[in-house]
């Protein structure tokens, strides 16, 4: 079972947020980040960051939520995601 800041930190990442961004967002270091990414991994038996959220989720031991509205507005793009946001998986990837 994940901790509330395992669990916690995951979900950032598959909303999309980089490493970096959760440790700014969570007033913690880079460092502290890449150790609660690393418990997770060994805990989920997860070979990347991508696959600890897929089995998180399949878990769920995170609950994903799009962000992205459901009706193109002129801050989305014609698929509905948010102007110069990134996909969950590409930044889980850094």
């Amino acid at each position: 079972e994940l901790s509330p800041r395992e669990r916690e930190i995951l979900d950032l990442l598959a909303q999309g947020f980089t490493g970096a961004e959760v440790a700014k967002q969570l007033f913690i270091s880079p460092e502290t980040v890449r150790t609660h990414i690393r418990n997770a991994m060994t805990k989920l038996e997860a070979k990347t960051r991508v696959h600890a959220i897929a089995l998180a989720l399949h878990q769920k031991e995170i609950a994903f939520e799009d962000p992205s509205p459901s009706v193109p507005g002129p801050e989305a793009d014609a698929a509905g995601h948010p102007l110069g946001s990134r996909s969950p998986a590409h930044a889980a990837l850094r």
